[in-house]
Formats: C-alpha cells, structure tokens, sequence
C-alpha cells in the first residue's frame, strides 16, 4: 500500500508537472521525449519516456519499471474507497 501511495505521487508529478508547467517549453525542445499514451482497448495509462514505458496505470494499480527514489515518509491512510466516499 506504502508503494502505491509513492507511486501515485510520482506519476502524479510525471503527469500534470510536464504538462502544465513546462508543456510549452517541451514543445519547443522535443515533443516526443515523454508521452502519456491513453489505451483505451486495454484500459491502461502508459508513461513512456525517452522510448522506454516507465510506469502504467490500469485498474490493479500502479506499476513501475525500476527504482523509486523519496524522501520523507510514507503513510497508510487505509482504504482508498472509503476515504473517497
């Protein structure tokens, strides 16, 4: 569960920081060095960087290729659903 939440922050990061912060500066550099790839048929999100998946999202959960680095702690807040609802 600890993995999951640091997963989400990182791909949470990977996601809106480019994207909102630097997408016009990416633009004018390289486009294709990070792509958020939506698969609709498979029902996953993929994070693709410089050519090499580095993370998925589908319905399991969040899966990583390779090490995740954080400072800090990690926290369990219990059941995502319920604390949702």
């Amino acid at each position: 569960m600890n993995k999951l939440i640091i997963l989400g922050i990182l791909v949470g990061f990977l996601v809106f920081a480019p994207v909102k912060g630097f997408a016009e500066d990416a633009k004018e550099t390289n486009t294709d060095r990070v792509q958020i790839i939506e698969d609709e048929d498979s029902g996953v999100l993929r994070i693709v960087i410089d050519g090499k998946e580095v993370a998925l999202i589908d319905a399991d959960g969040i899966h990583v290729e390779g090490d995740i680095d954080f400072t800090g702690q990690i926290t369990d807040i219990g059941n995502f659903k319920k604390e949702r609802e």
